[in-house]
């Protein structure tokens, strides 16, 4: 043990000696205890006398407390141990908390799944490119049953394409891909109108677009597809639209749209229903989950009296396909279910397709007589 002068005493906190009778040590401004000799404490560590309130030894440093708050007491072989930190879980406490943990967890795994569709799926991808430029959203457009929902998909593409044209400046793909999102959301607008296709701004900025895809790269088969679309809708030329579409094809033959514009072209060209048919075939096989394939299939085996039945079965996946689908899926419908000799049936769906609506007057009057005809089958 220390001497100490006499009216003096160490302060428990910083050890300084400090005058007995101050209540607040002048060196570490900390509340002194009444009186340390009331309970006289050693360190179980290096044996001084101090504070039993102080969580650490003011005189070698030592921790003097665990985790629990129980003061630790010198070992049989006074060998200084240092307690180890208590890191197991407090049980008692999640369990009493467990509905509030739950609750947090679910909203942290809402905030993850919005942030993941709202922000990486498309903002991401618009912000910091991707090595497809856009094209998946052409994809999700070809998939698409209304006007809406082809609209959002391809904005997405068009934005998307538009950063990595940006990112990615002697690209052809990006250019491409703008230019068809242009084009199509020019048709889509303009309910395919020639004069107000070729007045409209998207139209203009697509020619442009695809034009430099082409000087890049004359074979990228986006470009000559928007191409086809120029040719078959604005010039009426189905020859130089199905020029365009086959080296299309020849560039990428598994890319299913193509085939479904070709059919197109082929329709208009009054070609064998068997050519069209394996274009359409082609199409549902590269992408199964469009709609329009199986609704276009369905109307084209309508006119062969030995695939009526296949031509139900396309028209039931059409509708099935589709989140909110539009009046002319019931409508094809309808007609198989009319050349199958379920009439009642029939009728039904066409009355879906007429709660649903029809964008075309001319649609309208002309399924307005076909219902007239169910009717008086009943």
């Amino acid at each position: 043990m220390e001497d100490m002068e006499p009216n003096k005493k160490r302060c428990p906190y910083c050890n300084e000696i400090i005058d007995s009778n101050l209540t607040i040590c002048p060196i570490c401004c900390e509340t002194l205890p009444n009186d340390t000799k009331q309970e006289e404490y050693h360190c179980p560590f290096c044996n001084e006398i101090i504070d039993k309130n102080v969580d650490v030894c003011p005189i070698c440093d030592e921790v003097l407390k665990k985790r629990d708050n129980t003061i630790i007491e010198k070992n049989s072989d006074n060998i200084r141990v240092k307690p180890k930190l208590n890191l197991s879980l407090d049980f008692n406490l999640i369990s009493k908390n467990k509905h509030k943990i739950i609750i947090l967890l679910l909203l942290l795994g809402v905030v993850y799944f919005v942030g993941k569709v709202l922000y990486t799926d498309v903002m991401y991808k618009s912000l910091f490119g991707t090595t497809k430029f856009g094209i998946e959203y052409l994809d999700e457009y070809r998939n698409a049953c209304t006007d809406g929902e082809q609209l959002k998909a391809i904005n997405s593409a068009y934005a998307i394409a538009s950063n990595g044209i940006k990112k990615n400046p002697d690209k052809d793909m990006p250019y491409a891909i703008k230019g068809y999102a242009a084009w199509v959301e020019s048709t889509i607008y303009s309910k395919n109108k020639v004069e107000l296709i070729k007045n409209n701004p998207r139209y203009k900025e697509s020619v442009e677009l695809t034009n430099k895809a082409l000087s890049i790269n004359p074979n990228n088969y986006i470009a000559l597809q928007t191409l086809s679309g120029y040719s078959r809708t604005l010039e009426n030329d189905t020859e130089k639209a199905l020029e365009y579409i086959n080296r299309a094809i020849e560039e990428n033959p598994k890319y299913a749209n193509l085939y479904y514009l070709r059919a197109h072209i082929y329709i208009r060209q009054n070609v064998d229903k068997r050519i069209i048919l394996d274009d359409l075939n082609k199409a549902v096989k590269y992408a199964p989950e469009s709609s329009e394939y199986y609704r276009m299939r369905a109307a084209i085996k309508l006119e062969e009296p030995t695939m009526y039945k296949s031509a139900l079965s396309d028209a039931n996946k059409s509708i099935k396909l589709c989140k909110n689908p539009p009046a002319d899926r019931y409508i094809v419908k309808s007609m198989a279910r009319y050349l199958t000799q379920d009439t009642k049936g029939a009728l039904e769906d066409c009355n879906k397709a007429f709660d649903i609506g029809f964008d075309d007057e001319n649609a309208f009057k002309v399924y307005e007589e076909y219902r007239k005809e169910l009717e008086s089958k009943l």
